[in-house]
């Protein structure tokens, strides 16, 4: 038989399940080849690996396949079989078909099938026969011509492959010596390198304790600052608070004091008025005495205790004013040690808030620096994008504007001095001696609440 003259069109491997001499069923590993003559014949050949007494072969022509048709119902034309059995074939391999074989010792009948649950439906039975054991004879021929084929080819790719090893162990042998050269340059450099490592880790880990041990002085004798400043800071808020009860006192016995003076003003007003009266009287006495020479020594007799009164008044009034300008005084005097004490208090407490701050800055420096050179080369991005010449421009007049604003307050600044001269050779030159210098002082006062010209571009 000869299968050169047509195209092998399947040729796979099968684990069927085989019934020999209808005995019980074994599963054997079966090669399926089917070779398409066109328009001729279909040959198809089963054969189980590895046995070659397990062959058989079975040829399909036009009129085979019209009685295979009518016996088992077909509707597909020959044409059709080798497509339908390709397909059928890959059925099998999915399983969604199944193949088993009926083999006696001189045929084998190949049926495809499917399983329902009632029954097996044969969908296709193929007879085949015993292969000629001239065939088997040819084909083993030649495998064994393939195997030998094989072993010469294996013999030359062994030599090959042996000369290869040789070639490979040598170098094998070179590159173990030079691996042995590295490893020794290596240790030795390794040891240089390790050496060189030990004294300037070493050297840097002395640098590091030493440092350590300067902050860690550095720290107890801020920590020691720190308890000192709270006990000074205890102190004298303690002196402040005692302090600020004597003002609490001294602020009540000056408004006790306002009051009084108050009293004071309105005693000498009733003096002066009485003064007035008393003065008109003077003259009517003094025009009296004109027309009553008669009775002179009784009016000169009244003259003197009006004169004595009078003085007595005189004194009263000069003692009420010369105290109330020692009260006035006084009052400036707690007002001023008032200021004081709020600025030295303002000033001890900024003092501590900045040393408490620098103190908990210094310990977060180190872990803000990364953090602040990106925010200042964001703020860098930030302030070239927003200040552009536009807005430098409109800054500059704004400064502009600003420096002619500081100019016209300290015109009114020096208007205002001046206005205190005035005010002040005026008051000294009245009366009423109390009211300028309490005026005075409201003046001054308001004067020293200005703002100094550095810091009045908004007042």
């Amino acid at each position: 038989m000869d299968y050169n003259k047509g195209t092998v069109i399947y040729d796979h491997q099968h684990n069927v399940a085989v019934h020999f001499e209808s005995k019980t069923p074994t599963t054997r590993t079966i090669a399926v080849k089917i070779t398409h003559f066109y328009n001729y014949k279909l040959v198809i050949n089963v054969q189980e690996v590895n046995n070659y007494k397990f062959n058989f072969t079975g040829e399909i022509d036009n009129v085979l396949f019209t009685a295979m048709r009518n016996d088992q119902h077909l509707e597909i034309d020959f044409d059709e079989l080798p497509q339908q059995l390709l397909i059928m074939l890959k059925e099998v391999k999915d399983q969604d078909i199944f193949l088993r074989l009926e083999a006696t010792q001189n045929a084998c009948e190949v049926i495809f099938y499917e399983k329902s649950r009632l029954k097996s439906l044969i969908l296709l039975s193929l007879t085949l026969q015993v292969t000629n054991q001239g065939a088997i004879i040819d084909e083993m021929a030649k495998n064994l011509e393939s195997v030998k084929l094989d072993n010469h080819n294996l013999t030359q790719q062994l030599e090959t492959t042996t000369s290869n090893l040789k070639r490979v162990n040598n170098s094998l042998k070179t590159l173990n010596l030079e691996k042995i050269r590295l490893e020794t340059h290596c240790r030795e450099q390794l040891t240089l390198v390790t050496n060189k490592f030990t004294a300037s880790f070493n050297a840097v880990e002395g640098n590091i304790l030493d440092k350590l041990s300067k902050l860690g002085r550095r720290h107890v004798k801020l920590q020691n600052d720190m308890e000192v400043l709270k006990n000074e800071n205890r102190l004298k808020c303690e002196s402040n608070a005692r302090l600020l009860c004597s003002l609490q006192a001294l602020r009540l016995e000056n408004e006790r004091n306002i009051k009084l003076i108050d009293d004071y003003k309105m005693e000498v007003d009733h003096l002066r008025l009485i003064k007035g009266n008393l003065d008109e009287e003077m003259s009517a006495v003094r025009r009296q005495l004109h027309q009553k020479q008669a009775q002179s020594e009784d009016n000169v007799k009244t003259i003197d205790v009006l004169k004595r009164d009078l003085q007595e008044a005189t004194l009263i009034i000069a003692q009420k004013t010369k105290m109330h300008d020692e009260i006035a005084a006084d009052l400036v005097q707690a007002n001023s040690m008032l200021v004081n004490f709020n600025n030295q208090y303002d000033n001890l407490s900024k003092d501590y808030d900045l040393l408490k701050e620098t103190l908990d800055n210094r310990e977060k420096t180190i872990q803000n620096l990364q953090r602040e050179v990106a925010g200042q080369q964001q703020d860098l991005k930030d302030y070239k994008m927003e200040y552009g010449p536009e807005k430098v421009q409109m800054l500059q007049n704004e400064i502009f504007l600003a420096r002619k604003t500081q100019q016209d307050l300290d015109k009114q600044y020096k208007e205002a001095i001046k206005l205190n001269a005035l005010l002040t050779r005026k008051l000294s030159a009245n009366d009423g001696q109390s009211l300028g210098t309490r005026t005075q002082s409201q003046t001054q006062a308001y004067i020293n609440n200005l703002p100094p010209p550095s810091q009045r571009s908004n007042y």
